[in-house]
């Protein structure tokens, strides 16, 4: 009996398919272990799906991360927002805040087929909770979306860091000014620390990620260790003048056996 277990063929088993695809068409890897032996055919397609999954949690925890240290940086900047900065400076460097933060928040959106949904839903939560009021963010033309965003009314943050009511003295704007750039610099340092302790080595992401990234290394080890006890069972019977190999049969309990070891 033949069986080819190419390469090729492994490549394409890890190929990501849609459901409707999966279901109208076995995998060719999968396809080819059923004929040596439906119990390696059966565990092979195990650890086909739940790498898929494992992967697909990976790539979004490695997604997220990278939006939160864009966040870091972005509220490390307005963290440092003060009285000589200019006008024109402060507002590009909100308009940054804003879209990094977003960005974040967007990529942390839970994912029925992503196991790191619980993960991203707390990180969320801890970039989200500040003590910066609705009231405070609403006069530096700051607003919270229903869905954890941020959106930025540019011209009214210009405004408010330029100017105050036509009744007030210069010493009057100034102050104003003043207390939107305190306020601004507050709620990037609020984040940036947020962002930092998302970032540690030490934090649920980190974890997760490191979690996800053991059982992948795992899952392709097994992998392979299953191409190549198939390949084994398939060249003994090819050697014996077999036309296929017993699912019940001592070699391919002892395959299953190794490969689950």
């Amino acid at each position: 009996m033949t069986v080819s277990l190419s390469s090729a063929a492994l490549a394409q088993a890890n190929t990501t398919t849609t459901t409707a695809q999966a279901a109208a068409q076995e995998n060719p890897t999968t396809a080819a272990l059923n004929k040596v032996s439906p119990a390696l055919g059966k565990a092979h397609e195990r650890v086909r799906n739940q790498l898929q999954s494992d992967s697909t949690s990976l790539s979004q925890l490695g997604k997220y991360k990278a939006t939160v240290s864009e966040l870091q940086g972005a509220a490390q900047a307005m963290s440092q927002l003060g009285a000589t900065t200019s006008v024109a400076d402060a507002v590009q460097t909100v308009e940054r805040f804003v879209a990094s933060y977003n960005q974040a928040i967007k990529a942390s959106q839970p994912d029925e087929s992503s196991s790191a949904s619980g993960t991203l839903a707390a990180s969320r939560r801890t970039l989200t909770n500040t003590d910066t009021s609705r009231s405070q963010l609403a006069k530096l033309g700051l607003a919270r979306q229903p869905d954890g965003t941020l959106k930025l009314d540019a011209a009214a943050l210009k405004k408010a860091l330029s100017s105050a009511p036509s009744n007030a003295t210069t010493s009057d704007t100034t102050a104003s000014a003043s207390a939107g750039l305190s306020t601004l610099a507050q709620l990037g340092k609020a984040i940036g620390k947020r962002a930092d302790g998302e970032l540690a080595g030490s934090s649920r992401l980190a974890f997760a990620t490191n979690l996800f990234s053991g059982k992948t290394t795992l899952l392709k080890k097994q992998q392979t260790s299953l191409i190549e006890a198939a390949t084994q069972l398939a060249s003994q019977a090819n050697t014996g003048g077999n036309t296929g190999v017993n699912t019940g049969s001592w070699s391919s309990r002892q395959a299953l056996r190794q490969y689950t070891a």
